[in-house]
């Protein structure tokens, strides 16, 4: 197993290692590198869906995926498809379809599950097929953005709270008419995030921030959005940014607590066809339990 890390302060490229086959020894030296660089890339992995969901299972928990039906026993699913081939196997190429404009709203940094009462653990991304250019993955470590913000700045953000919103960012996104159900609203209220969160593997200070989060807690919207907006436009940039440029059977795995990431656009004439698992946050408090945990 060789591990390289990448230029810049963001990720590490790991090679010479099969996912599906690592023994406990080998599985720590990747949890060891996943929790020092933020974001790991695995190229030609090749995983079958069985593969990522038992890999991505060593983490932890899986997050049920399915805001529509999360109290249901069945339809809890354990992978979700972002691709613009819908369920009959046709491609969507209207870049204004539902389905594009959903898959474009991705195109904004964020970290998965923010918007959720415990926000996820991790993340992993495998590429089934992807377009001839266009479509990467971006990352950006918010411990290295925290890092160069500077002890005023860092003081300014002292006990400061985050409200973070999937009705708000969604309907920014694909516009108000395609905002959450009201059942999907009752499962997902506004909640609450310091904006500032230690990442407990590496005791590091790290921005927890992201399209999701919609203000500051006790402050007016203008005021809220300029601090927010400042902090996002200035922690996304080099050398904290590593952009991953796919190839068929590729995985990458990502720390959401400590890592922001977004799509690329590319032509939707061009199919692009992606498989997450989502690791679910485990709880702060003894005797919690996530919700959204299978």
């Amino acid at each position: 197993m060789i591990v390289t890390p990448h230029d810049g302060a963001c990720g590490a490229t790991v090679t010479g290692v099969r996912l599906a086959q690592l023994d406990d020894d080998a599985f720590a030296v990747v949890l060891a590198a996943w929790h020092t660089y933020g974001v790991l890339a695995f190229p030609g992995q090749h995983l079958s869906a069985d593969e990522h969901v038992a890999f991505s299972r060593r983490i932890g928990q899986l997050e049920n995926t399915n805001t529509k039906d999360r109290d249901s026993t069945e339809h809890r699913p354990t992978t979700l498809a972002l691709s613009n081939v819908n369920r009959r196997g046709e491609l969507v190429a209207d870049p204004e379809a539902r389905l594009n404009r959903y898959l474009r709203s991705n195109q904004h940094w964020h970290t998965d599950s923010s918007f959720k009462r415990i926000s996820a653990k991790a993340s992993m991304l495998a590429a089934v097929e992807v377009p001839s250019e266009g479509g990467e993955t971006e990352y950006a470590d918010m411990r290295a953005a925290y890092d160069a913000i500077g002890p005023g700045l860092q003081a300014r953000l002292e006990g400061l709270v985050a409200v973070h919103s999937i009705a708000w960012s969604q309907s920014l996104a694909m516009g108000e008419d395609e905002v959450l159900s009201p059942e999907e609203q009752r499962y997902l209220p506004p909640v609450r995030h310091p904006l500032v969160r230690v990442h407990e593997p590496t005791g590091r200070p790290s921005l927890f921030i992201g399209r999701h989060a919609r203000a500051i807690d006790g402050w007016g919207e203008g005021e809220s959005r300029s601090l927010l907006d400042e902090l996002l436009e200035g922690a996304c940039q080099p050398p904290r940014v590593y952009t991953h440029r796919w190839q068929a059977g590729d995985a990458v795995l990502w720390d959401n607590r400590c890592m922001l990431h977004r799509g690329r656009p590319w032509d939707t004439s061009q199919a692009r066809v992606m498989r997450r698992t989502t690791i679910a946050g485990d709880p702060a408090a003894p005797g919690d339990t996530n919700e959204w945990a299978l």
